[in-house]
């Protein structure tokens, strides 16, 4: 038996998770995360050490 594995599907929830102007919170969450940091203001843009730009 042969599975064809859907590689969009984490994609998907990632996008829908962090990229979702809904969910800003997880986006700076993440980005806390990440950079060792705890900014609490949503609306500012940071960019990350890799160089993406987080809303």
């Amino acid at each position: 038996m042969e599975y064809k594995i859907n590689l969009q599907y984490k994609d998907r929830l990632f996008c829908f998770l962090f990229g979702n102007e809904k969910y800003k919170k997880y986006a700076l969450s993440l980005y806390n995360a990440l950079n060792g940091v705890d900014y609490q203001d949503e609306s500012e843009n940071r960019e990350s050490s890799n160089g993406l730009l987080l809303l």
